[in-house]
């Protein structure tokens, strides 16, 4: 299995924001309420050198005991560069299963072309 180094020089938070709504799901009669949650998402880039977000990786634990993974080679349709001591940010919605966490890791390249990861940031959504 091929491992990435980390990269620390990338400061990444998660903030949640307020549940959004609620959603009952249809489909198998045993499927619960979803609720949409939001989140802030800001990346720092602490180095003294310039880093490309190449992609990212989102883990969601949920209520069911399920481990679901989203994987994407872009953030938002784009692979930002992010300069030294530059943000990117975004807010984003998720339907989540409560109570439920999520992880979030960046896939990031730097100037001499190597990939890296960054550290993993997590957020528990609880039941309201």
């Amino acid at each position: 299995m091929f491992h990435l180094p980390l990269l620390t020089q990338l400061d990444v938070r998660i903030t949640p924001m307020s549940l959004i709504s609620e959603t009952v799901r249809k489909g198998s009669s045993n499927s619960g309420h979803q609720v949409g949650v939001g989140y802030h998402v800001s990346i720092l880039n602490t180095s003294d050198s310039t880093v490309r977000i190449m992609g990212k990786k989102w883990i969601v634990k949920d209520a069911k005991g399920r481990t679901l993974i989203y994987e994407s080679d872009q953030v938002f349709s784009t692979k930002p560069l992010l300069y030294p001591g530059q943000i990117f940010a975004f807010d984003g919605v998720q339907d989540l299963l409560l109570p439920a966490k999520l992880q979030l890791v960046f896939l990031v390249r730097d100037e001499q072309g190597l990939l890296y990861h960054t550290d993993p940031v997590s957020l528990f959504f609880n039941h309201r």
